[in-house]
């Protein structure tokens, strides 16, 4: 971070690259050659650096003394207070996005910044932190600084983002939000995004908003002149350009007071508006969204399938065990089981066996911790699961989902399954037939739910210098939570229940010609493997071409 003297801030762009990569390198020396830059010191963690204006009032001068601060041996408290003890005209940077590990520390943070939120990215402490350094106007004519980082993406659609941008951002005059996920700067494989503004209320109506379309095709031979970045250049002051890479306009400023936030490029972001317009909400026609278990000690509990039984378990004391990549094509496949150690009423039950299998494991079982404690402070037996959501799983009907994947799978569950916490279910109100659950899983299925999580929906992607150049759009990995997919339109009107119906039946038919399945009926062998082969072939085809009239419908 650094407090610069800057004129005029448009200028800062251009130089975004040589401080990035400055600061990458931790080249101090090139900092300060830099042309119209003006760095004091430079400094790796300094939030907790200083008070905040106005937090002390009176005070600030006493609060940021040496003897009143916290230093680490390599920190220098003269530069500290000589940096972080004012304002400057301009705050240009980019911050750490990791996640603070240190629980002591990271409540530090909590407690002096209010944007900190669930299990949140410097990124976001950082961002108000930024505006913070930057000088606010006042009556007596001081102008108010600038802001300009280049910061992880990350915020805009995870949960930790939620309260820095609907209570902080809509406070400070954002003017630019450019995405720049897309383009290829060397060593930096997180998604980012550069966000420019000033220290002072919202004045314009509208967001200049560059959106990304596409991503690098090729690694370019001189990273300054990649094509998505030069697109950048060129387009950020032509509003309403578009081209191969992006999509540069003015955005209603409304647009950014809500979380997620939408950027897509290439009318994106209005189609996802005219989605959402004629529909509702998921939330309304559902009891509940998220995990059924938490081991918080797979290592424990999970074999393969048939290992238990070989310990002398009971079958009852087992479950197959779903997880988030075994859920694709309208199905579920394992080869995976829990063991379960759960009564029929499903307490905790002392399986002798159990026991047994699970003891080797007891210093590490009874360490596992939840927010209000560990395994034995919150009530619970050493020997069962840490969270178990017994109202979900005596639910006959299920919907599960991959939460990390390319694209959007749900599968209907009709039995006792343990999914684990990447295989997240849905359960319906009490009463729901089979019918209502299919009538939901269609649309679920869709390629407009497919597009509509995607915008909502935090991109993974194939971040990383090793992936760079890469153009399998397919390949991204989405983050599918239920918070947002409890905001997924739903159509008004007949939902497509006969093409559920089909895809549904076909996906189970399609599961059992699985190679596990055909080994499990009975020893498997080379003409019953290849008949299975077969079959499967024909109904995967089937089922591609009524998912397109799915699509359609």
């Amino acid at each position: 971070m650094t407090g610069v003297d800057l004129n005029p801030f448009a200028a800062a762009i251009a130089r975004f690259r040589l401080l990035v990569a400055a600061l990458k390198a931790c080249d101090i020396n090139n900092l300060r050659d830099a042309p119209d830059f003006k760095i004091d010191v430079a400094v790796g963690d300094s939030l907790l650096w200083g008070a905040r204006s106005g937090q002390l009032a009176g005070m600030e001068a006493a609060a940021t003394a040496s003897d009143r601060q916290f230093l680490y041996r390599t920190e220098h408290a003269t530069d500290l207070q000589r940096v972080f003890g004012k304002q400057y005209a301009a705050v240009v940077g980019n911050p750490p996005y990791i996640v603070c590990r240190d629980a002591v520390l990271s409540q530090q943070y909590r407690d002096r910044f209010g944007s900190c939120h669930r299990q949140y990215s410097l990124g976001v402490p950082f961002t108000e932190r930024f505006f913070e350094l930057a000088l606010a106007p006042d009556h007596l004519g001081m102008p108010a600084g600038f802001v300009g980082m280049i910061t992880s993406n990350a915020f805009m659609k995870r949960e930790f983002g939620k309260r820095l941008i609907e209570k902080y951002i809509p406070t400070w005059d954002l003017t630019h939000v450019i995405d720049t996920s897309g383009a290829y700067i060397p060593g930096h494989g997180t998604p980012t995004v550069i966000l420019l503004g000033r220290h002072r209320r919202p004045v314009a109506p509208t967001i200049r908003t560059v959106m990304g379309i596409r991503g690098e095709p090729a690694v370019p031979n001189d990273p300054r002149e990649g094509l998505v970045w030069s697109a950048i250049l060129a387009q950020i002051d032509e509003a309403g350009s578009e081209s191969d890479f992006i999509t540069s306009d003015d955005t209603d400023r409304e647009r950014f007071r809500t979380h997620p936030w939408s950027i897509g490029g290439g009318g994106s972001a209005d189609l996802k508006a005219k989605i959402e317009a004629k529909s509702t909400r998921m939330k309304s026609q559902i009891d509940s969204i998220g995990s059924l278990v938490y081991t918080r000690s797979d290592d424990a509990y999970l074999a393969p399938a048939g290992t238990h039984v070989r310990f002398g378990i009971d079958c009852r004391y087992t479950r197959p065990m779903i997880e988030g990549g075994s859920v694709r094509d309208w199905a579920t496949s394992t080869s995976v089981e829990a063991l379960f150690p759960y009564d029929p009423d499903l307490q905790a039950h002392a399986e002798p066996a159990v026991i047994r299998r699970l003891w080797p494991f007891y210093q590490h079982l009874i360490a596992r911790r939840e927010i209000t404690g560990s395994q034995l402070e919150i009530g619970l037996t050493w020997f069962e699961y840490n969270r178990f959501l017994r109202d979900r799983f005596r639910s006959d009907l299920l919907i599960a989902f991959s939460n990390i994947s390319t694209h959007n799978h749900f599968v209907l569950n009709r039995g006792e399954t343990v999914f684990n916490a990447h295989a997240p279910v849905i359960r319906l109100p009490d009463g729901a037939s089979v019918d209502d659950h299919l009538a939901l899983l269609g649309p679920l299925n869709s390629s407009v739910a497919c597009f509509w999580m995607k915008q909502v929906c935090f991109d993974k992607g194939l971040a990383g210098a090793g992936n760079m150049g890469k153009t399998e759009e397919w390949r991204k990995d989405f983050e599918f939570d239920g918070t947002k997919l409890q905001q997924l339109p739903l159509p008004v009107g007949e939902a497509p229940l006969e093409l559920a119906r089909i895809l549904d039946a076909l996906g189970c038919e399609l599961s059992a010609q699985q190679p596990a399945a055909v080994c499990r009926e009975s020893s498997p062998t080379v003409e019953r493997l290849r008949a299975a082969g077969v079959v499967a072939e024909r109904l995967f085809s089937e089922m591609v071409a009524w998912q397109e009239e799915l699509d359609w419908a």
